[in-house]
């Protein structure tokens, strides 16, 4: 249960940060792209994945640092599966890249940390920009849970 409520929050604060360009935080001598909260205008795309972002987080007062992953290819296709089988999806707008497309899904960290660049865990949630479909896992891609629409 634990995990499954820290993803419908992780699934909010996506959905409700933006990357502020103009704004960093620093982290080991180094600076990070600042997250805004913006309500409904999140979901940083793929092309700006791969990289830590830091943001207030007023629950413990401080900068807190959370890792975007962009592009997520779902060669094992479980997402596309469960978007066509479990949600109805068409094909067009979910599907594994391991028959050579680029899977259209974003990958993001559920947990945040005190510092950038922090070992991550097997936690995150995917979403496909195309449907607002959102799915967790919780053992590093070996299986999906359905979040819901965001």
């Amino acid at each position: 249960m634990a995990d499954w409520n820290a993803a419908l929050d992780a699934a909010n604060f996506w959905a409700n940060h933006q990357i502020d360009w103009h704004q960093t935080d620093w982290s080991g001598g180094r600076s990070y792209y600042h997250l805004d909260q913006w309500a409904g205008r999140g979901w940083p795309g793929q092309t700006t994945g791969n990289q830590w972002f830091g943001y207030w987080e007023s629950a413990t007062r401080r900068t807190e640092f959370v890792y975007y992953g962009g592009t997520y290819n779902d060669w094992n296709g479980l997402v596309s599966y469960a978007e066509q089988n479990l949600r109805g999806v068409s094909t067009s707008r979910a599907f594994s890249s391991g028959n050579g497309r680029t899977a259209p899904y974003v990958e993001y960290d559920i947990d945040y940390y005190g510092a950038a660049r922090s070992s991550r865990n097997a936690r995150r949630i995917v979403r496909n920009p195309l449907t607002g479909n959102v799915v967790a896992t919780f053992d590093h891609y070996q299986s999906f849970e359905y979040l819901g629409h965001f």
